[in-house]
């Protein structure tokens, strides 16, 4: 976004011709325009790959963040308009209108990164309590299918146990000490809930 200060030609150029006619020949001002259509493509260029780079640094940050795909793309419509990361199109942009744009993609960077590293101990936790409620999941799966107890392993059925035992004591402490944090969280940030999947994680817990 810094590219801007020093490539401001092309808006120029009218007044620049005009003052620089009374003292230059016709064929300098058409090297001088000429010279001045190069910087500017260049310029464009150049913002054309920052802009899509920037765009895919994004993609993670959504990721990381559970920002669900169809929601990340519903944020302003400096980057989602025209897609994301390199097969981006920038061609009917103007250099102008790309700077803009990259300056709202690194706007927005700046703030996910911040809001991810807010957030963390709560994202964590939520990590750490989708995988205790996958194995919850699975071990109703596997009773569910019937199994004959009598010709289960004591290890197995201690194992089993155990892991139920795991879950009572701990999704309700998860469930207790998300709350906390996102009342924390929503303290810090009001009218900015936490999400987690497209859904906020008080009411996911």
């Amino acid at each position: 976004a810094a590219l801007g200060d020093g490539f401001t030609l092309s808006g120029e150029l009218p007044r620049v011709r005009d003052a620089l006619r009374r003292h230059f020949s016709l064929a300098d001002l058409q090297a001088y325009a000429t010279e001045a259509a190069r910087l500017d493509g260049l310029k464009k260029s150049c913002l054309g790959k920052l802009l899509a780079e920037a765009r895919g640094r994004l993609v993670p940050l959504w990721a990381e963040l559970h920002i669900p795909d169809d929601q990340a793309r519903k944020r302003p419509a400096a980057w989602a308009t025209h897609g994301i990361g390199e097969g981006a199109d920038t061609s009917s942009n103007s250099a102008e209108k790309l700077e803009e744009k990259l300056e709202a993609v690194e706007a927005e960077e700046a703030a996910l990164t911040q809001r991810k590293e807010a957030s963390q101990r709560i994202l964590s936790l939520l990590e750490k309590r989708s995988g205790v409620l996958g194995q919850r999941a699975a071990m109703l799966e596997a009773q569910a299918g019937g199994r004959d107890l009598s010709k289960m392993r004591a290890g197995e059925l201690l194992k089993e146990e155990k892991l139920r035992t795991a879950i009572e004591r701990d999704l309700p402490k998860m469930n207790k000490k998300l709350r906390e944090l996102c009342a924390e969280w929503e303290g810090a940030h009001p009218g900015e809930p936490i999400t987690y999947d497209g859904m906020t994680v008080v009411a996911l817990v």
